[in-house]
Formats: C-alpha cells, structure tokens, sequence
C-alpha cells in the first residue's frame, strides 16, 4: 500500500510537544498521545499488509482506516511558537585583519539562535527557514580608523547595510529588511582597510537576525 509510506513519512515530518513552546514556528508538532496513536495505525495497516492470508476487504479496511486515522493526525498539527531569531555577539576584544575585500568578524559570544546555525569559526550564520527578515549589527573598535562594515548574504554585499562615511572612526552599525532564502548564509564583516583593528572589550559587536514575514 504507497499510502503506508506516504504516511510514514508524514509522521516522520512532524514534531512532539506538549504546547508547542520548544518548536519553531516554522514547524509542526503533535501531543505524545497523538504521535503514538497514528504509528499504531501505521503499524496495523503494516501487519495487514504483510500478511499473505489477508482477504481484500481486509486491505481495504486497513486503508480505509489508515486514511481516517492520517485526518485525524492531519487536525491535531499545530506550529510551534518559537520564533525564528538569532543574535550573537563579539566581547572578547579580538583582533581581526582586515583586508581591503572584506573580513568576516566571529560572533562566538552570546548565542541565541532559533532557525539558524553558525559554522565552527562563528563566522557564517546559515538561515533554516526562507521569508523576509530584519538585519541589524553594531560594531565598535578601540581606535578612530578609516574602515567600512556591512552584512552579507552568500558573500554579496547588503548595500542598505553598508556603512562607509569616508572619515576615521570607532562605531559602526546598519541595518536592512530582505528576503532571505532557505540556506543562504549571513556575515558581518569589516572591509577597506588593509590592516588590524580590536574590536573594544568593553562595548560588545553584535549581529541580530529576525523573521518577520
């Protein structure tokens, strides 16, 4: 029966939960009771299927009551409430080198992310769920330099994010609402300068990704 795979794997895409408070928004989750219950049925449909002695008004009934058993797991699906967000910050004071094409600042300080992942140097933040999203950093350095900041996404530049004032200075911040696909990965970066800075130990540099829509 294609119908006992097609519900495996519906049972397989769904979460437990008692209330939903520890699955993203995103996903979809069913009580414990609920999740058993329809397994049950899938095993039943399962053993029917197996068996060689089966009459075809036992494999029907079986589908039949496979098919009512899926709407009634179908019904009890709800999102989770777990929004889609993350931040994560620099407090360290680390040193980076800048190159004129851009560096890409860790953030291994602080992490909060739901719907988001970074990879081991803390330097790429992958987005789970596609949808439009606001962006927002704020870096500070120990000295007045002549350096520029943005975020990107896949290593393309978000132009409303940019900040370049053309004179020498400490803080830097932007900002930008974009629609971001699933994958597509995010960095915070310092650029045109060839030379070092230390982000200041005291004021930490900070990334913040949200889901609105």
């Amino acid at each position: 029966m294609s119908a006992i795979a097609t519900s495996q794997t519906n049972l397989g895409s769904v979460q437990t939960s008692t209330d939903g408070s520890d699955v993203l928004e995103s996903e979809q989750w069913v009580t414990p009771p609920q999740w058993t219950a329809y397994s049950n049925a899938i095993t039943s449909a399962i053993s029917v299927q197996d068996d060689v002695n089966a009459s075809q008004t036992e494999v029907n009934n079986a589908i039949a009551s496979l098919a009512v058993a899926t709407q009634t797991f179908d019904d009890a699906k709800q999102n989770g409430t777990i929004e889609i967000e993350g931040s994560a910050s620099n407090s360290s004071g680390s040193f980076i080198a800048v190159t004129l094409g851009g560096t890409s600042i860790p953030l291994p300080d602080s992490q909060e992310l739901n719907g988001i992942t970074s990879n081991a140097e803390n330097t790429v933040f992958t987005v789970e769920v596609a949808g439009e999203y606001e962006l927002s950093y704020d870096i500070y350095i120990t000295a007045d330099l002549l350096v520029s900041s943005r975020i990107t996404v896949n290593g393309n530049p978000i132009p409303s994010t940019i900040d370049s004032s053309g004179t020498s200075k400490r803080a830097f911040n932007g900002s930008a609402t974009v629609s971001v696909e699933e994958g597509d990965e995010l960095s915070l970066q310092l650029y045109g300068l060839l030379g070092g800075v230390t982000l200041d130990l005291d004021n930490p540099t900070t990334l913040t990704i949200k889901k609105i829509n």
